[in-house]
Order: structure tokens, then C-alpha cells, then sequence
């Protein structure tokens, strides 16, 4: 891992800010136009990308319905879900 001093990372950050509601092409673009330092170009776009894989992390609920309603907390602990 790179170590960033706090201009690269005020930078990253405004990168990543920048791109992060854009299409991938647009996102590619802002990064590239943005800055010549290929460490932050390469973190923003690693930031991205960890970000586009999790954005739908827990969006489906692991227990469909009302079947959660006669769970309590114990019921859950060493248990396989699907």
C-alpha cells in the first residue's frame, strides 16, 4: 500500500467524489483529466471499484417476509443462510 501524504489524499478524495455517480467511461475520464500522479489515479480507481462490488451488499434481506418476526437473536447464531 502506498503511503499518500495529506495533498495526495485530499486529492483522492476529491476524485473519488467526483466520479463516484459517473458511468465508468466518465469516471475513467475525470481521473485521467484530474491529475498526472499515476498512485492517486490508481487508488481512486481501486476506490471505485471496491465501491461498485459492495454497493448492493445487504440489499436483499437474509430472511425473506415475516418469517423474521418469529426469529429472536438466538435463533440466528449457528445458522447457514442461503
Amino acid at each position: 500500500m502506498t503511503n499518500f501524504d495529506p495533498e495526495q489524499w485530499g486529492k483522492i478524495k476529491e476524485l473519488f467524489l467526483l466520479a463516484l455517480d459517473q458511468t465508468p467511461e466518465a469516471q475513467r475520464q475525470v481521473i485521467e483529466s484530474s491529475t498526472n500522479d499515476p498512485a492517486v489515479r490508481k487508488e481512486v480507481a481501486r476506490l471505485l471499484l471496491h465501491h461498485a462490488l459492495s454497493s448492493g451488499f445487504l440489499k436483499a434481506p437474509l430472511i425473506e417476509g415475516d418469517k423474521c418476526s418469529d426469529l429472536s437473536p438466538d435463533d440466528l447464531f449457528n445458522r447457514r443462510i442461503h
